[in-house]
């Protein structure tokens, strides 16, 4: 092995792109083409062919380099890869933006309620904490139906939206987003964001309204987004540490 294959092989590297800078690990072995990968909780792992050069490498990186930035931003929004919730009596759940505590008790008809400060769960197995999930991912979602739709309404009455026609949205369970326009004009919002403060909604709302006048993240897109909610940035701030 040569000097310079040696270096190569030391795995670790730095990209500068505009402000931003890009680490990532790198290795090289007997394939095809070159893979590149963002883990959710930040790395960005990059796979590369034996034969190619520390330089090809780079390349691809830069091309990549803003897909690579978004898919980052993406995972930093929701904070740190928690272990999951067991959905049982004293745990703490989100609704709004404020904490309330579970209640589990057993019964014969599976109910949850909004009581005071809890979440007072009736089901038949108190021990089954896949069904009292399956409950309250039920109820977070009667709630979302009804929360973003009076939001999306708000928002569309807006003077930056008034001449959009009412978009078709609906709720999904997702790992990576808030929300999503796709390019027929749909949006998704993810089931989580019931979860999260009122403002914070309204924020997510309002930048996927953008994008069905602006697709991408462009200087017209945050212009627009500029406009249409001036403190969208501090929004953004307090949903992402929310959710670490």
């Amino acid at each position: 092995m040569t000097h310079s294959q040696a270096d190569r092989m030391t795995g670790r590297q730095t990209l500068d792109y505009g402000s931003e800078k890009i680490d990532f690990s790198l290795s090289f072995s007997p394939r095809r083409r070159l893979s590149i990968s963002v883990e959710p909780h930040g790395d960005v792992v990059v796979k590369a062919p034996a034969d190619a050069t520390l330089e090809s490498v780079l390349e691809q990186i830069r091309k990549k380099a803003g897909w690579i930035i978004r898919q980052r931003d993406q995972f930093a929004a929701f904070g740190p890869v928690m272990p999951p919730k067991r959905c049982v009596s004293g745990e703490t759940h989100r609704y709004l933006g404020r904490q309330y505590r579970l209640r589990v008790t057993r019964g014969d008809m599976a109910s949850v309620k909004l009581v005071g400060r809890f979440f007072e769960i009736v089901t038949p197995d108190k021990s089954d904490s896949a069904a009292v999930r399956k409950q309250l991912d039920a109820w977070y979602r009667r709630r979302a139906m009804k929360v973003f739709g009076d939001y999306l309404e708000h928002c569309l009455k807006s003077t930056y939206f008034r001449k959009l026609a009412s978009p078709v949205w609906s709720i999904r369970q997702m790992k990576r987003r808030w929300g999503s326009c796709t390019k027929d004009g749909t949006i998704l919002l993810n089931l989580l964001l019931i979860q999260a403060s009122p403002r914070c909604i309204e924020y997510v709302i309002t930048h996927e309204l953008c994008h069905l006048i602006h697709h991408g993240h462009d200087a017209s897109f945050y212009r627009l987004l500029g406009r249409a909610l001036p403190d969208w940035r501090e929004r953004k701030t307090r949903l992402e540490s929310a959710s670490a």
